[in-house]
């Protein structure tokens, strides 16, 4: 005990050595691709968990299901932990790379977040939405930043689609908030949930296709490609119930999402794994089909010109005999 007691008060020393400098600017850091991959997943859920919270804050404050209030203490558990985690890191995630970074979740993310928490305390359900909305616009620029810096570090980094699959997670979170503020009286429009199953459909393409910033599936891509149309399976379902007006499909359309959010975690993993280039082979194939057929074309040839040939003869000598006779 008198050991350890001893290194807790070195420890302790160095930490007031630390403070002792004052407010001072960290230091940048040099992350490996798994870890940008951890940093920018770890922005993008906080921008789903945004809406995924307001969806369950809806149902809690609506629905009747005890159930309920359940999911929504856990999504906004979720919420904060995910928050403290893009701050300050965890066992498993890295801390933020730059100073410029802590600086947005800090000063932007964080404020956000405080308003959000406010207008949950304060039961104003439009509030909650648009403070919640706010703290996916503030995630946004975090993920911007972070995207830079990785293809700063990484050159290769594929930030296109990564990016378009984060979005993607976020729309789907969006579109089933937007779906029970429709089916609660909350709003009287689809609109906007209209606009942003067309915007999913439209990425969603792309991520197949090939769009701006974004590569298709390339042939040797049968996973990526296996994967896309599981996505697309589960989309489809989704899909059919976004635009219900009925309280009874809610459990469904919960359960559904899940499923598709699941598969879009998956399919956002063989995103992270670049294109390899199709290796150029020399076309033997092409050569020997080739070579075989100049040789039957010499070997007819031959065969003509010996005909000829021995024709040629036969006249000459027939030619012969009639001369002497």
């Amino acid at each position: 005990m008198a050991d350890a007691v001893a290194e807790v008060i070195t420890k302790y020393n160095a930490v007031i050595d630390y403070y002792k400098q004052g407010s001072i600017e960290c230091s940048n850091r040099s992350y490996v691709f798994e870890e940008w991959e951890l940093l920018i997943a770890a922005s993008g859920s906080l921008r789903s968990l945004t809406q995924e919270a307001c969806a369950d804050y809806i149902l809690a404050t609506q629905g009747t299901e005890p159930i309920f209030q359940e999911r929504s203490d856990a999504s906004m558990a979720a919420l904060q932990f995910a928050f403290r985690a893009l701050a300050y890191g965890t066992d498993t995630l890295p801390a933020p790379p730059s100073q410029s970074v802590l600086d947005q979740v800090l000063g932007k993310v964080k404020p956000a977040y405080d308003l959000f928490k406010a207008a949950v305390v304060e039961q104003n359900t439009m509030n909650v939405v648009l403070q919640g909305d706010n703290v996916a616009v503030q995630g946004t620029e975090v993920k911007k930043l972070y995207f830079a810096e990785a293809l700063a570090s990484l050159a290769s980094f594929p930030v296109g689609r990564l990016e378009a699959g984060l979005d993607q997670q976020f729309r789907v979170n969006q579109m089933v908030k937007l779906s029970f503020m429709f089916i609660y009286d909350i709003t009287a429009t689809t609109t906007t949930l209209q606009n942003s199953i067309a915007e999913f459909d439209a990425v969603h393409r792309q991520l197949k296709d090939g769009g701006p910033d974004i590569p298709a599936i390339v042939d040797q891509r049968d996973d990526l490609l296996s994967q896309w149309n599981r996505v697309d399976s589960k989309w489809q379902e989704l899909k059919a119930l976004l635009l219900t007006q009925s309280v009874a499909d809610v459990p469904n359309l919960q359960t559904t999402k899940e499923a598709l959010i699941q598969e879009m975690i998956t399919l956002q993993g063989y995103f992270a794994i670049p294109d390899q280039p199709v290796q150029e082979t020399f076309p033997w194939m092409f050569v020997a089909y080739g070579a075989m057929g100049l040789f039957l074309c010499s070997c007819a040839c031959g065969a003509v010109y010996i005909h000829l040939l021995s024709r040629k003869k036969q006249t000459n000598q027939n030619q012969n005999g009639w001369n002497q006779a």
